[in-house]
């Protein structure tokens, strides 16, 4: 039913928005001038008006999970997304402007990242998933969010209302254009080169002529020098987040979204003085639906630009060894199947009993719990699938279970120069090949010794190097320090 003043909010948040004057008729769903109706007064009638890219004015209140009131602002909307704006719930941009006051969201919307403050944000449909669990693309990105070095979108679920209409759950995320760049680093659009793929299937980038010319650039350097060659891998270690490239790299070939991906849905920004390439994540509505057991394979035999410039840099045996360590120490941590049920559970449980109400309003068969269920069998598979990719595409000995932790949290611990998200790997990597360990305390204590799964101390250093075996299991432990 429509909301009215004072009614109690549904659902684990709440955003409630109103037109203000004229945006009031620029909103509504019926009337020429409706944005999300068609057709435009004496224009194409087969050309909808959600299909424009107008800006209105509006009004928009933002509720906490207390239904406490923490946004009340004027700002400009406009609708989001390509093939998406025929959906019957339509994306939306929330975009400060200096008009009306403020131009910044100054309240932390995202617990992954709490002190940006974003000029501008987006309420998403889910895009391809929008009549399926309306979390997907935000819950293969909260995996990695916050927790390894990549450029990813915040996700936050939300319940909307429209001029007092209830129009279900949306996802709030960051924006994944130019506003990325600001909110997350406090860089100008003038301060960044910033490309993307315009459309699927689309031979040129889209940016301004300089941040095609030098991304067209960095991808021509490396795939017509050896990259094997020390000088030139240099030159790209400082063109590009080589560390960052992997981890964006690897998330789409771990959720296999590469339905969509890289034709489509890729964009990549630097800080024109001095800054590497950096890839956004964003879209992966084609992820966790299949556990293909080629993705790595396929991926890198593909003559396309994204699978050049990995497939050029593998040449490189420093390249290489970061590739397969970081990939197997994220499958044994934040792409395992334990820590991949729990996010699940956590995002469904947060949107599950409001999910009937969203489902009722758009006029759908309600299947949350059957993509939820199809989402844990992929995440349950998945890493198992993925080690094995690893194992026969560079030809590495057979997987061994691997165990590293402490007994202190806080604790950071790399693996072969890898940091260990949230100090936990739990995993397999290849038998006999070596592992350096190495552990850092956290403040207030001081490091003892690596341990075995026996209590049994093997050694004082906080570094240490052993050949990886099945069972392995070695603990950090440290004390704390008195003040």
């Amino acid at each position: 039913p429509p909301m009215q003043e004072g009614d109690t909010i549904r659902g684990v948040r709440g955003m409630r928005m109103r037109g203000m004057g004229g945006a009031t008729d620029s909103l509504r769903m019926k009337g020429q001038g409706g944005m999300f109706t068609m057709p435009v007064r004496g224009s194409n009638p087969n050309s909808p008006n959600y299909e424009q890219d107008w800006e209105r004015r509006a009004n928009v209140e933002y509720y906490d999970r207390e239904k406490q009131q923490q946004i009340n602002k004027e700002l400009d909307i406009a609708i989001s997304g390509n093939i998406t704006r025929h959906q019957s719930l339509k994306s939306l941009k929330l975009t400060g402007n200096k008009l009306y006051g403020e131009n910044r969201f100054e309240y932390p919307l995202f617990s992954q990242k709490p002190d940006i403050e974003p000029k501008s944000i987006l309420l998403r449909n889910s895009g391809q998933d929008f009549q399926g669990s309306m979390m997907l693309d935000g819950m293969i990105q909260s995996l990695a969010c916050g927790k390894i070095n990549i450029e990813c979108q915040s996700y936050q679920p939300a319940v909307v209302f429209i001029n007092g209409t209830y129009y279900g759950i949306e996802n709030l995320r960051e924006r994944n254009n130019k506003q990325y760049a600001d909110a997350n680093y406090g860089l100008k659009s003038k301060e960044i080169y910033f490309i993307e793929v315009p459309q699927k299937g689309a031979q040129n980038l889209e940016g301004s002529a300089e941040s095609v010319a030098d991304f067209d650039s960095m991808i021509r350097f490396a795939c017509t020098n050896d990259m094997a060659i020390e000088h030139n891998y240099q030159r790209m270690e400082k063109w590009v987040d080589l560390e960052s490239l992997i981890n964006y790299t690897l998330i789409q070939l771990y959720c296999d979204n590469t339905g969509d991906w890289p034709d489509n849905n890729y964009k990549a920004f630097r800080q024109i003085d001095g800054g590497q390439w950096r890839w956004i994540v964003h879209d992966l509505d084609f992820g966790f639906s299949r556990n293909n057991e080629r993705t790595l394979a396929s991926f890198l035999g593909r003559k396309q630009r994204h699978a050049n410039l990995v497939r050029s840099l593998l040449k490189n045996e420093k390249f290489k060894q970061m590739f397969i360590d970081q990939y197997a120490v994220e499958l044994g941590s934040i792409y395992s199947a334990e820590v991949v049920t729990q996010t699940i559970d956590s995002l469904a449980g947060a949107i599950r009993e409001e999910f009937a109400y969203h489902a009722k309003r758009w006029n759908f068969t309600n299947n949350f719990e059957k993509y939820v269920s199809s989402f844990k069998s992929f995440g349950e598979k998945r890493a198992t699938t993925a080690y094995t990719q690893l194992k026969n595409y560079f030809t590495l000995s057979k997987s061994v279970a691997v165990d590293v932790t402490s007994d202190t949290k806080g604790a950071i611990l790399t693996f072969n120069g890898v940091k260990i998200p949230e100090g936990r790997f739990k995993g397999n990597y290849f038998d006999g090949r070596s592992i350096t360990l190495k552990a850092e305390a956290p403040q207030g204590y001081a490091f003892v010794e690596w341990k075995d799964n026996t209590g049994k101390s093997l050694s004082k250093k906080r570094e240490v190097t052993v050949s990886a075996w099945e069972g392995l299991h070695l603990m950090a432990s440290f004390r704390k320090v008195k003040a």
